[in-house]
């Protein structure tokens, strides 16, 4: 992921030791974000959100060695609304509008692309969002539009619009 984030399950695995002519690992244990002590029997399955692990050995003369990590997991994608319904055919300046939520790592930006993902923009806001479409700098007919919610691990979700630009009066002859 990105920021420092894991977005697939992590397994946290350690292993202890004492020097050769040392006494020998006594305990070898870990603490879950702050929780109580645990023997470390086996690789440890960290769930989404943000953790701090802690390892300590202890050897058989009472010495004792830690170490501590903090690991932050987000494997579930940002959800992502488009709350505003648009017609089969559009002209001039359109406000799209929607919102998005991330449980696990937060929402880093919503972007927009009305040219089927050629370009993006941001939108204006990330949880409630808005981007004002001028139809009138772009070409008529069909248009693919693209909104992307991407999360701050990196996670993004994406919806498709297929709208049809008109800005161009229809005209008269006679004969």
């Amino acid at each position: 992921g990105t920021n420092g984030w894991y977005i697939s399950n992590v397994k946290v695995s350690a292993s202890s030791s004492d020097p050769l002519t040392g006494s020998g690992i006594e305990t070898f244990s870990y603490i879950l974000n702050g929780a109580s002590e645990n023997p470390y029997t086996a690789a440890l399955t960290i769930p989404d959100g943000m953790h701090t692990v802690k390892l300590t050995a202890k050897d058989y003369a009472g010495l004792t060695y830690a170490m501590q990590q903090s690991i932050k997991v987000d494997t579930v994608r940002p959800f992502l609304t488009v709350n505003t319904s648009l017609p089969n055919w559009i002209k001039g300046t359109v406000a799209l509008t929607g919102t998005s939520t991330d449980n696990g790592s937060g929402i880093s930006k919503v972007e927009i692309s009305v040219n089927g993902g050629q370009t993006w923009q941001t939108v204006t806001g990330t949880t409630a969002w808005t981007y004002n479409w001028d139809t009138g700098t772009g070409a008529n007919g069909p248009h693919t539009v693209l909104v992307r919610a991407t999360d701050n691990a990196g996670l993004s979700t994406e919806q498709t619009i297929q709208v049809a630009v008109d800005n161009t009066a229809p005209g008269v002859d006679m004969p």
